[in-house]
């Protein structure tokens, strides 16, 4: 069989899980990394431990960059966007010039973010929007070195499939390489309900998860918590019909039902990636997620009290971390 080149841009906590479990089935893959992650995996390998074992790669195994130009004359299959949302079209395009022809040309884009909106920014940069994938991932990962990730919870098998609905034979050869991984995932042909489904997910828990430092299981025994929840599912289901969307529950007590009873369980010890962002002093994704709802509502003059409010206390929570940094002297 012949090589399969993968590219992962962004060396977060995700990144790095997917480039492990993607050397583990067999790809050649480059990580596109900021200059201290380079450096360190360069120099010291990619480790990926938690609930799947531990598996570590030598830096001999694959490729690491830390400029996009070094990209220019090498081809990739399958590029996995794992930046964060906000950063998707900044991304994209510095590092369009610097694909070859043919990458730009024939490469499956995968967008590996959080929230709803990144399928559409990459289509309106790329040669063909039948190059755009979206994969749902509710997997926690937590980075715990510039090289080393960790699987902390597992909810359901990854998916990664066509974001318009597109054909995906494109996609056999990934997920032939996704059957030899160690993470269970695979590649689903029709996956915007699923794109959806992560969107509630997220919804749902990573927001109060920043706002009350909370694990979900917490968030779930706190009756207060989850009346929030409801209230913002509620304000969801609402935009969702408005705009004609469908995913795999009728009603928002449905799907709370579905994350009470199956989707905390499975995640209950995990912290939120929104709660991570604001304790190190970054961005978070909360306008991809809370503030889709709100955009999806205003499309058809609708409100979301609920979902707006949530967005500007973690945009406050945002200000705050960044001022207390900078009193500090570790920001500019």
């Amino acid at each position: 069989m012949a090589d399969i080149h993968v590219l992962i841009v962004g060396a977060g906590a995700v990144g790095l899980g997917l480039a492990g479990n993607l050397l583990h089935a067999g790809a050649q893959v480059t990580l596109l990394a900021r200059p201290k992650a380079q450096e360190k995996l360069s120099n010291d390998g990619l480790s990926v431990s938690g609930i799947f074992g531990k598996h570590q790669f030598a830096p001999a195994e694959f490729d690491v960059v830390s400029r996009p130009e070094e990209l220019i004359l090498r081809h990739f299959d399958y590029i996995l966007v794992c930046v964060k949302a906000f950063s998707t079209e900044a991304t994209l395009l510095t590092l369009m010039p610097h694909l070859s022809e043919t990458t730009r040309l024939r490469t499956q884009f995968m967008m590996c973010q959080n929230g709803l909106g990144t399928a559409d920014i990459a289509a309106d940069l790329v040669a063909d929007r039948s190059q755009v994938n979206s994969a749902r991932i509710i997997t926690g990962f937590e980075r715990t070195a510039l090289n080393e990730t960790k699987v902390t919870v597992h909810a359901a098998d990854l998916l990664f499939g066509n974001s318009f609905g597109s054909d995906v034979h494109a996609l056999t050869p990934f997920d032939g390489l996704l059957a030899r991984g160690f993470l269970p995932a695979r590649v689903k042909p029709d996956i915007h309900k699923d794109v959806l489904a992560k969107l509630l997910f997220n919804l749902s828990l990573n927001p109060l998860g920043a706002l009350l430092n909370m694990t979900y299981g917490q968030i779930a025994a706190s009756t207060t918590a989850t009346e929030i929840i409801r209230r913002m599912l509620e304000e969801a289901f609402g935009a969702f019909r408005a705009n004609d969307l469908r995913t795999y529950w009728d009603t928002a007590e449905g799907y709370f039902q579905h994350l009470m009873n199956e989707e905390i369980p499975e995640t209950s010890a995990h912290r939120s990636s929104m709660l991570q962002d604001i304790n190190q002093s970054r961005p978070t994704e909360i306008d991809f997620i809370c503030g889709t709802i709100v955009k999806l509502a205003a499309a058809h003059s609708l409100h979301a009290p609920t979902c707006r409010t949530i967005q500007l206390l973690v945009k406050t929570e945002e200000s705050k971390s960044r001022m207390a940094n900078c009193e500090r002297g570790e920001d500019g």
